[in-house]
């Protein structure tokens, strides 16, 4: 939801070739490339009933308190056996020009704001998340390889962060500004 909870920011997927989920894509006759699905960003307007795309190839959306709105966009269509890759990208308001705010495209998840830094996911080889804070274009920074996001602190200046680079884990409050832990909790200890 925007501010306010008069709009709805969501995504939807378009099927370019129907897939069996009951069988394998190449019994399928789907092979390396082929073009399968197209996401597009939307947002709804609670008070007209109208939808409005925001941009095509794009999804995982995160709305800034003042109605800014991040999300990833893909650098194509979602490919069979490729690995969907896509940049952060800003947007002041919904009429405004969407800006980069990633270095280079990668597998990223738009997570959540924290003030006027956003905190996404960089998805990694063997499906690691690690977790980023970007505070503008090309100002991007990791807060903890290997983790997930748990919670942000009111103010957003705080984030509470599992990792998993070790079983079984444990959890840090990071401050967001600066990256540095606060205190950690390892999991093993309980």
């Amino acid at each position: 939801p925007t501010a306010g909870d008069r709009q709805l920011v969501y995504s939807t997927w378009r099927e370019l070739r129907h897939t069996d989920p009951g069988l394998s894509w190449s019994k399928q006759g789907i092979h390396p490339g082929y073009a399968l699905g197209k996401p597009t960003l939307w947002i709804h307007d609670f008070g007209t009933g109208r939808d409005q795309a925001i941009d095509t190839n794009s999804f995982s959306a995160a709305v800034r308190s003042d109605g800014a709105i991040a999300y990833v966009r893909g650098t194509d269509v979602y490919r069979a056996f490729t690995t969907y890759t896509g940049d952060i990208v800003v947007r002041s308001a919904v009429s405004a020009q969407p800006v980069v705010w990633s270095t280079k495209p990668a597998e990223y998840v738009a997570a959540a704001w924290a003030g006027d830094t956003l905190l996404a996911y960089r998805i990694d080889e063997g499906e690691q998340l690690d977790v980023l804070a970007f505070d503008g274009p090309g100002e991007e920074r990791l807060l903890l390889a290997d983790a997930n996001l748990v919670a942000l602190s009111p103010d957003g200046t705080r984030a509470l962060l599992a990792s998993e680079a070790t079983v079984p884990g444990s959890v840090s409050v990071v401050n967001v500004a600066d990256g540095t832990i606060v205190n950690t909790l390892d999991l093993g200890s309980l």
